[in-house]
């Protein structure tokens, strides 16, 4: 009888898969920034998950059906709770009350980062803990496009092409001067 098992090359990697992490109650999440500084988005709820504010013009879903608009902010890292890269979400209070991420640092890169939901409920305020990590900071490389990852994860493409990235800064898309923020889906 033939062998049934085929030899097959190894087959070419698959597609990026970035997972977007926010603390849930009693969990914190915990790892390393690979991000210069908060990149800020406002995002619209809609079906149950969240999506990218495009404006009007822009033909946005959530500006037609006149959803309420919610900034977030984002870092890029490595999670040490899920071990794979991601986006750490932090709500625009949990931003204004963490000086380091609000302009008191001029690059993360290389800082632990520990984000913990403080309160009864799903959708409590979100202490954010900063640590300079000297050894991570030396190993991070190039800063990632978080705005490339957003996109590939919100089904956009890649609405942003950039060759050399600059790094992108809240400045892009301020903070909410204010917005009752305890909601972080």
């Amino acid at each position: 009888m033939a062998n049934p098992i085929i030899p097959a090359p190894v087959p070419p990697q698959g597609g990026r898969y970035t997972k977007i992490v926010s603390p849930k109650l009693g969990v914190p999440e915990k790892g390393i920034v690979l991000s210069r500084a908060v990149l800020g988005v406002e995002t619209h709820f809609i079906d149950g998950r969240t999506s990218p504010c495009l404006g009007r013009e822009g033909g946005c879903v959530g500006c037609a059906e006149r959803a309420g608009k919610r900034w977030k902010g984002y870092l890029f890292g490595h999670s040490q709770t899920h071990h794979c890269s991601c986006l750490f979400e932090i709500p625009a209070d949990s931003v204004r009350r963490t000086a380091l991420l609000n302009g008191g640092a001029a690059d993360l890169r290389g800082y632990q980062i520990e984000l913990v939901r403080v309160g009864p409920q799903p959708n409590s305020r979100v202490l954010v803990r900063l640590r300079p990590d000297r050894d991570a900071q030396a190993k991070s490389g190039p800063e990632p496009d978080i705005l490339s990852h957003l996109s590939h994860i919100w089904g956009l493409g890649n609405p942003f092409p950039r060759v050399n990235p600059e790094p992108v800064t809240d400045e892009e898309v301020p903070l909410p001067d204010d917005e009752d923020e305890g909601d972080n889906e």
